[in-house]
Order: structure tokens, then C-alpha cells, then sequence
């Protein structure tokens, strides 16, 4: 028995496709009316046979995010990377990581990952339905973004901006490239188009 396969067969996809996600690869997503994107990313790392760990990253995308920071359209395929929230960029809220021989049993595993995906992952994202839910995520911390994380400071802006917060959002925009130690022509771009 392939136990991954039995893993995403009895466990994964269900508790997916039940929640209203669909599956591409080793993506799964959902987007509400809203403009909410929720992504899900299932990833294995064999080890020998029968033998894995298995972890899953979520995030939550906003459409028209990428295309305006970046020009091009988003795609799913990008996955969570692509995503404004993404769940491995803080401290890990819930497990999402495991290793198949810490378990007693198959089924006790498959349980497991379950029960996290259906009361920690699917009850996080439910929680997050509308752009303004997102932006809240990031509001305390948007300081340490613009110092830190300059990609991501620039889609809160975008975020900002897409919720008829413009000032806000070129208001940030202006800050990352203030606090940038060489000329961010990148940033500079993207206030021009929110500019015009």
C-alpha cells in the first residue's frame, strides 16, 4: 500500500474538495466573490518507501494584486509564493508539517492531518473573507515589512490601493522606497502607475 497515496486519498482531498477547493497538481484553491483567493499546497519529501514527511502551506491571495505590482496575471500554479499572505512567513499557527513514522498507524496519521486541515487551516482561512479581513493581517507589522520585506510591503500597498485606500497604498509605496538603500526603480514604477 502506498501510504501517501491512501493519505490524499482518504484524508487530503476530501477534506479539500468538501470545503469547495479544487485541485490542480499538488494545488488546491477556492475563490470567493470577494476577490479572496485561498491557496493550498501540498508538498511530500520521500524518504524511503512508505517513509515521508508531508507539509502543507496555505495562503490567501487578493486578485489584482500581481497585476498590479507586477503586470502579469496571477496564476495558481505559482502557488502560495505568490500569495500576499502566506502561512510560513510568521510563526507556525497550527501543524502543518509531519512525518509519517511518528505515527502508531495509518489511519491514525490520516486522522491527524485531517483533523488539522478541517479545524485549523480551513477555520483560519473561513475567517479571512474579504480583502479588508486580509489587509488585517498586516496592519501592526507593516514597519517592519517596509524594512524587511520590501516585495511584501509593496502588495499591502497594492492591497491598499485595490480597496479604494489609494493614499494608503502609494503612501506605503513612498515609505519602501524612503527606507531602501539604493534606488528602488521597482517601487518607483508601480507609484507611477498608481499615480496615473
Amino acid at each position: 500500500m502506498d501510504i501517501y497515496k491512501e493519505l490524499r486519498k482518504q484524508s487530503i482531498a476530501p477534506s479539500l474538495k468538501k470545503n469547495g477547493f479544487k485541485k490542480a497538481g499538488k494545488i488546491f484553491s477556492r475563490e470567493l466573490e470577494s476577490g479572496v483567493v485561498y491557496i493550498i499546497e501540498v508538498n511530500v519529501f520521500p524518504i524511503v518507501e512508505n517513509d515521508f514527511s508531508v507539509s502543507i502551506n496555505y495562503g490567501i491571495y487578493f486578485k489584482g494584486v500581481t497585476e498590479l505590482l507586477f503586470g502579469f496575471p496571477f496564476e495558481i500554479k505559482r502557488g502560495v509564493a505568490s500569495c500576499v499572505y502566506r502561512s510560513y512567513m510568521r510563526d507556525k499557527k497550527f501543524q502543518c508539517h509531519w512525518n509519517s513514522n511518528k505515527f502508531t498507524s495509518a489511519e491514525v496519521f490520516y486522522d491527524e492531518v485531517s483533523a488539522s486541515i478541517e479545524n485549523n487551516i480551513i477555520l483560519f482561512l473561513n475567517n479571512v473573507t474579504t480583502g479588508e479581513k486580509l489587509l488585517e493581517l498586516f496592519q501592526s507589522d507593516i514597519n517592519f515589512y517596509i524594512k524587511n520585506d520590501g516585495t511584501l510591503a509593496l502588495q499591502i500597498a497594492c492591497l491598499n490601493f485595490l480597496l479604494r485606500n489609494k493614499e494608503k497604498g502609494k503612501e506605503i509605496v513612498k515609505m519602501v522606497i524612503a527606507a531602501s538603500k539604493v534606488k528602488y526603480e521597482f517601487a518607483e514604477n508601480l507609484l507611477r502607475r498608481m499615480e496615473d
